[in-house]
């Protein structure tokens, strides 16, 4: 179940917010994703093209930021972590960093 204050996104949606987070258009999918090219104008442009007010978008992508830093680190002292569990979503964390960067630009329009 969704967490209280939860905004519910038909699945319809996951697959092309994930490409958007990848760089590609829904439309594109032949294309080869470049994720260090999006941008926060490219979340704009999807919530308009799916139909999803762009305030909720902004909420979610605020929640979303505001839990994954914990719940990357409740993941790694998990205790069905593996060994080298802490040290992928170290790797993980530094890879994410410029992107959460965008999604916070976008977050905070």
């Amino acid at each position: 179940t969704a967490p209280p204050g939860a905004v519910s996104v038909p699945d319809r949606c996951f697959r092309p917010l994930s490409w958007a987070y990848a760089g590609i258009s829904p439309t594109e999918t032949t294309e080869e994703p470049n994720i260090d090219e999006v941008s926060s104008e490219d979340f704009t442009a999807l919530a308009a093209q799916l139909g999803i007010p762009v305030p909720a978008v902004r909420r979610q992508a605020s929640r979303l930021l505001a839990h994954i830093t914990d719940a990357l680190d409740d993941m790694a002292a998990s205790p069905e972590a593996l060994e080298s569990t802490p040290y992928i979503i170290e790797d993980l964390f530094e890879d994410m960093t410029p992107r959460l960067g965008v999604l916070h630009t976008f977050a905070e329009e």
